[in-house]
């Protein structure tokens, strides 16, 4: 499972305030991962095969073109080095499978105008185009998904941009050897797609597609979450979960009540009243549960103090002075869930002051770093990774 905790005030790094709640907790140090700036996406993975978290990050290059750069993890050391990138990329997105089934894992981004694979030879990266699509497609994010249970990985990505040829979801069927074909499409009459997740919701053994849909033509709507259920490859559109509130939010998946099936978190800020929500899966009929009168533009799920229940990290910001001024104080909290029903923060806060106008915070993601067993927090904003030492003693 994944989760974080208080950092050393003495660190360069910790430039903000931090409190440390009752309950008994991992602690962390913080340091720096690569050269400071904002990874606009990231994911850790095994890229080298040798038994240690790389790192994949999107740098955003402020007005020239994104870099994609894959971050070698050397048995902990501290900045990572940075062996590979990808240079002038126009995604903000990107997933990780082996898509050739080698044993090693690859990397699809869709461009702005194609879908791509970085095809993992023994740590060396070949770039593929695997489906030349339309424009208007930058902001897509791709996922690997085994739609038709044949053994490779296929692709799903959505378009988010809604005046073009094309919105909704696009499927790609892996054919073998890398050959990748159209498969069935989904196409949106109204919302356009802002995120997604793919997951078996319905324990039939096959892989569905969830979303955070949005009305572009009415954005102070809440964003909905749906999901679409694979059906022997074809995709019907099944429950709508909720939503995630108005405004800038998100949403995660996970087994949040530990019964079996799959619930979902979801907050948003803004407009009619910041809130995060559970929504427990019961057969497919989702159980709306408020657990936060408190709204974030990012949110993951995360086992932090390895008590069998997924805990809560979640980012967002405060305003210093007004809505417009550039001020503002980006922020990561952590919730305790205490039962499947309920979360409690552990009043452990990391803030950053006078950050960019970012709205979303510092995009906190879960991982493991050192082997520890105990879930360590790679903050995206600024690149720096927070590493667990032993729990606090009660």
């Amino acid at each position: 499972m994944q989760a974080i905790d208080h950092f050393y005030s003495g660190s360069p790094w910790a430039s903000g305030d931090f409190q440390i709640g009752t309950a008994p907790c991992p602690s962390y140090t913080l340091d720096r991962v690569t050269d400071p700036g904002f990874s606009k996406y990231s994911k850790f993975a095994d890229f080298d095969n040798d038994g240690d978290k790389d790192l994949i990050i999107i740098q955003d290059n402020g007005d020239n073109p994104p870099q994609l750069h894959i971050l070698q993890n050397k048995e902990g050391t501290l900045p990572l080095l940075d062996p590979w990138n990808e240079n002038q990329i126009l995604a903000e997105h990107f997933d990780l499978g082996d898509a050739d089934n080698d044993g090693d894992i690859d990397i699809v981004f869709v461009d702005n105008t194609a879908i791509y694979l970085l095809v993992n030879n023994s740590g060396t990266f070949e770039r593929k185009e695997i489906f030349n699509s339309i424009e208007g497609w930058t902001t897509s994010r791709p996922a690997f998904l085994d739609y038709d249970n044949d053994g490779d990985l296929d692709v799903v990505h959505y378009n988010s941009v809604f005046f073009t040829q094309f919105n909704g979801l696009a499927f790609y069927e892996n054919r073998g050897d890398l050959d990748f074909g159209p498969g069935t499409d989904y196409q949106f009459s109204e919302n356009t797609v802002a995120d997604l997740r793919v997951a078996d919701f319905d324990n039939d053994g096959d892989t569905d597609v969830i979303t955070e849909e949005r009305n572009p033509f009415i954005p102070d709507l809440p964003h909905q979450i749906n999901i679409y259920l694979n059906e022997e490859g074809t995709f019907t559109l099944g429950p709508n979960v909720g939503s995630t509130g108005q405004g800038l939010g998100g949403f995660d998946i996970g087994d949040i009540d530990n019964d079996g099936d799959l619930d979902v978190v979801g907050s948003g800020l803004f407009q009619f009243g910041a809130s995060t929500r559970f929504y427990l899966n019961d057969n497919l009929n989702f159980v709306e549960v408020p657990v936060l009168n408190q709204g974030f533009g990012h949110l993951r799920l995360g086992d932090y103090n390895n008590d069998g229940f997924l805990d809560l990290v979640a980012s967002t910001f405060i305003y210093t002075s007004s809505p417009t001024a550039p001020n503002v104080v980006e922020f990561t909290q952590l919730f305790q869930n205490t039962g499947g029903t309920s979360l409690v923060a552990e009043n452990i806060n990391f803030s950053v002051p006078n950050l960019a106008f970012l709205k979303v915070g510092v995009l906190p993601e879960w991982v493991d770093f050192n082997n520890d067993g105990i879930l360590d927090i790679y903050q995206q904003y600024g690149n720096r990774l927070a590493r667990s030492r032993p729990p606090l003693s009660e």
